[in-house]
């Protein structure tokens, strides 16, 4: 028998959010979230530091829906894991701050797994905006197959939802800074998961990540992708350490004045 959330008090959708300062962009990720039309959710802030206002901005919402965190922590994936154990919805999603879910994305999310009892996880394409809000690129995954990470292949982390026990059996490898996400992801995809593309661009990201804003982030994951990439595949690690940029030529939209 399938549950009716828009009833019940326990969330089918868990997002989190882990911030380090930039408060003042926190507020407009949040009403991407509080418009959805599909209201069974909930979101956990995970407050890095350094303090702002946040916290007074979440307490004016007075959202029930909304748990805001401030807790000691070793780093980015650490705090993850610690947002991680205050969750209770049965999916679990991730928000950045300065990023935004499209309209109605929670609905169309929810009716695939209402129709799938089994499914394990699905994934999505997201959007690139610059700060002008102009789309720069656009990356919709192609179909997973079980050798598509040898050759490069990631859905974008944050067009990833996997039921909560996934996390629960798998947390984030705290010893990492920037590919967190991609050694969970090749972990996760190890266990056989019965996982299903959703062919809708269900976020927009801003391209201020933590690799994405410098050289210098960028030659730091690279780095740290070849440390998940000689764990995961050996001696034949620079096969998909090589393919894997390259898989994003396609998706950078190019305007000529």
């Amino acid at each position: 028998m399938k549950k009716d959330y828009m009833t019940r008090k326990q969330p089918f959708f868990s997002f989190i959010m882990v911030k380090k300062g930039r408060g003042s962009l926190v507020s407009e990720s949040i009403d991407s979230l509080r418009k959805q039309s599909f209201d069974s959710w909930e979101l956990i802030i995970k407050d890095c530091g350094p303090k702002d206002d946040t916290s007074a901005m979440v307490k004016q919402l007075s959202d029930n829906r909304i748990t805001f965190i401030e807790k000691k922590d070793s780093g980015i994936y650490d705090a993850i894991n610690q947002a991680l154990a205050y969750t209770n919805g049965e999916v679990v999603g991730f928000l950045h701050v300065n990023d935004f879910l499209e309209q109605n994305a929670l609905s169309s999310l929810y009716s695939v797994f209402q129709n799938d009892a089994n499914l394990s996880g699905v994934y999505c394409g997201v959007k690139f905006v610059s700060a002008n809000g102009t789309i720069t690129r656009e990356w919709m995954p192609t179909v997973y197959k079980k050798c598509s990470t040898f050759f490069g292949w990631m859905p974008p982390h944050t067009g990833l939802f996997v039921r909560k026990p996934f996390y629960d059996l798998i947390p984030f490898d705290v010893e990492y800074k920037i590919s967190g996400d991609y050694n969970w992801i090749l972990d996760f995809l190890k266990l056989d998961p019965n996982l299903i593309r959703v062919n809708k661009f269900i976020m927009r990201m801003s391209n201020d990540g933590v690799s994405s804003v410098s050289f210098k982030g960028q030659l730091a994951k690279l780095r740290e992708d070849r440390r998940v990439l000689i764990r995961n595949f050996g001696f034949f690690y620079f096969i998909p350490l090589f393919l894997k940029p390259l898989q994003k030529i396609g998706q950078f939209k190019f305007r000529i004045k």
